[in-house]
């Protein structure tokens, strides 16, 4: 399957539903629920299926995914080690700051 048969459907959906709304078939109300719906149930079982039903190589390649995590712990590490520096609190402090606010107790 090419790349464009695989994301054309979820591009036309987008589409659809960016139309429904604008048309005046959905109101926000909808929109609000259907939003709770997709990312709630629809899309975590969407990728529970997909990744139960994926067919693993039968050899891994582990020098890739050990470069790969070693990378991402690396530049997670940075990030938290920066974030301390620069604001004086860890890096779910600052997090919580930029989505709560400063009070975000």
């Amino acid at each position: 399957m090419t790349t464009i048969a695989v994301i054309a459907p979820v591009f036309l959906l987008v589409v659809a539903g960016y139309l429904a709304t604008r048309g005046g078939v959905l109101k926000a109300r909808d929109v609000a629920g259907l939003s709770r719906f997709v990312f709630n149930i629809a899309l975590p079982v969407l990728l529970f299926q997909s990744l139960a039903t994926v067919s693993l190589p039968e050899r891994l390649d582990w020098h890739f995914l050990l470069a790969y995590y070693l990378v991402v712990l690396v530049i997670y590490g940075l990030g938290m080690v920066l974030s301390r520096r620069w604001s004086g609190c860890w890096f779910f402090t600052s997090l919580r700051w930029i989505l709560y606010g400063r009070q975000w107790r």
